[in-house]
C-alpha cells in the first residue's frame, strides 16, 4: 500500500489521483455517466460520478462535486455559472442539473462545502437513504429523494424499488455491455454479485 500512501503528496491533477487511488486500493462501486443541463437545456458537457451503492441509484438526490472540480476551473461553458453560485464553506445548490444516461433520472448539482471526499473522489452521487451525510445535505437544501432501502423486522435490509423501475432496454444494456457506455464497473464480479440480482426481479 506504499504507492497508495504516497498519493496525497502528488499534484492535484484533475481526476488522476482519484482513479489511481481506486485501482491501488480496494476497488468497489462504479461510475455513472451524466449529461449536464442548465435551464432544462443540454450544455454538451458530460461527467462521471461515483457511487459505492449502484443498486440504490434510484435513491439519488443530487450530484456532489468538490470546489476544486474541473467544472469550476477548466475550460467549459459551466465555469462562470458554477463559480457565481458557489458559496465557500456551504453546500451550494446550483442551477445545473445532471441526467443519468442509464436511468434518465435528473438531479441537481451541488458544490460541496467540503474540500475533499473520501477515496480521493471529486464527484459523488448523493444517496440519502444510504449515507447520513447525503441525507443531511438533501435535508438542508430541500432536495427530494426516494427511499429505496427497506428495513425488515429481523434488522436486515432489502432493496425496495430500484430493480422494479429499471426498463427493459436498461437491463439489456447492462447485460450486453456491463462495462459501458453509461456505467463503468471496476470489476465484473461486482456487477454480477451486487447489482444484477436486484434488476432481475
Amino acid at each position: 500500500m506504499a504507492m497508495l500512501d504516497a498519493l496525497p503528496g502528488l499534484p492535484k491533477w484533475y481526476g488522476i489521483k482519484e482513479m489511481q487511488a481506486n485501482w491501488l486500493g480496494d476497488c468497489s462501486g462504479c461510475y455513472f455517466e451524466f449529461m449536464l443541463k442548465v435551464m432544462n437545456k443540454p450544455t454538451g458537457e458530460k461527467i462521471s460520478a461515483y457511487t459505492s451503492t449502484p443498486e440504490a441509484i434510484y435513491g439519488a438526490s443530487h450530484l456532489h462535486i468538490l470546489p476544486s472540480h474541473w467544472l469550476l476551473h477548466g475550460n467549459n461553458c459551466l465555469k462562470e455559472i458554477l463559480q457565481k453560485e458557489f458559496v465557500p464553506g456551504k453546500d451550494s445548490l446550483t442551477s445545473v442539473t445532471a441526467v443519468n444516461l442509464l436511468t434518465n433520472q435528473e438531479v441537481p448539482v451541488v458544490i460541496s462545502a467540503k474540500s475533499e471526499f473520501e477515496g480521493y473522489l471529486d464527484t459523488r452521487i448523493g444517496v440519502p437513504c444510504v449515507w447520513p451525510d447525503d441525507a443531511e445535505v438533501a435535508r438542508s437544501l430541500g432536495l427530494a429523494s426516494e427511499n429505496v432501502i427497506e428495513a425488515l423486522p429481523d434488522g436486515s435490509e432489502r432493496l425496495a424499488s430500484s430493480g422494479e423501475t429499471l426498463k427493459r432496454e436498461q437491463k439489456e444494456e447492462i447485460f450486453e455491455n456491463p462495462l459501458g457506455p453509461h456505467v463503468e464497473f471496476h470489476f465484473l464480479d461486482l456487477l454480477l454479485v451486487k447489482y444484477l440480482p436486484y434488476i432481475g426481479r
